[in-house]
């Protein structure tokens, strides 16, 4: 429980409602198998019943846009290292896997979009931003007509 509180849950504390909360997603690999990965944030991450890693750090992008959770000391591979992965949170509507990968040799990576990683002021620069493209395709106004 201890370890738990020294978390960095990101700012305003947005990623502390996905404790105890997992993602998944089925994916397919390019030999047709298919797999169910899991993304436990703060506690561990998951191929099937296969552990990927429990979970070790996360960091946060400057501009609050994403966190990334690193995952450690899975289960070992067949002549190979222990299995990690690297899941990278993003903004989203719902909470949902968007893509998995294997770039290295079990060293996975996924994506997963969560409305906590919505931030306020992720929210406001997105409205700045709106406001300024619709402001620009806004036509001027001319007192001249002809």
């Amino acid at each position: 429980l201890n370890k738990k509180l020294e978390y960095n849950y990101g700012e305003d504390d947005a990623l502390v409602s996905m404790v105890g909360r997992c993602v998944e997603s089925d994916a397919q690999t390019k030999g047709g198998a298919s797999y169910k990965y899991r993304v436990c944030p703060f506690d561990r991450s998951e191929q099937d019943s296969l552990s990927l890693g429990k979970f070790a750090e996360v960091s946060y992008a400057e501009d609050g846009a994403s966190a990334t959770m690193k995952f450690t000391g899975g289960a070992k591979c067949w002549n190979g290292p222990e299995r990690s992965m690297t899941a990278t949170l993003v903004c989203g509507s719902t909470d949902r896997m968007t893509s998995v990968d294997e770039p290295s040799v079990c060293e996975y990576t996924s994506v997963v979009e969560t409305p906590m990683m919505c931030t306020n002021s992720l929210v406001a620069r997105a409205k700045e931003e709106h406001d300024e493209l619709e402001k620009s395709a806004k036509p001027e106004h001319s007192d001249e007509l002809k």
